[in-house]
């Protein structure tokens, strides 16, 4: 699990930016407009009904973050995103606990645990 309030570094800060893509809401970065996904809004529109729902949101904004992460990678980058798998652990209506595994270009594999606020 990665502590968000301490200094990572490589791949960890790979994974690090694609969770913070995954509870960014598509469209609000105006130096980035690709940016984020739409699970907050999935979730806040009431459209995970259940777990294999929040699952498809996952697997939704997992697809997303990784074309957004690979179309800003530097040529190059030793500790580029080759794969990101979401698994929606639980899921209520106030938070959605997902397993995050991210798979570096030099096959690093990094597994990390996200809570994300729904509400």
């Amino acid at each position: 699990m990665f502590d968000l309030s301490s200094t990572v570094n490589d791949f960890d800060t790979t994974v690090q930016n694609a969770i913070v893509n995954l509870g960014t809401t598509l469209g609000s970065d105006t130096l980035y407009p690709d940016k984020g996904t739409n699970l907050l809004i999935d979730a806040a529109q009431g459209l995970m009904i259940n777990l294999q729902w929040a699952n498809n949101s996952a697997n939704f904004a997992a697809l997303k973050t990784m074309v957004f992460s690979q179309s800003n990678e530097m040529p190059g980058d030793p500790y580029g995103l080759q794969t990101l798998s979401l698994t929606a652990s639980t899921f209520n209506i106030n938070n959605l606990s997902l397993a995050v595994v991210a798979v570096c270009t030099d096959g690093t594999t990094v597994g990390a645990n996200a809570n994300i606020q729904t509400s």
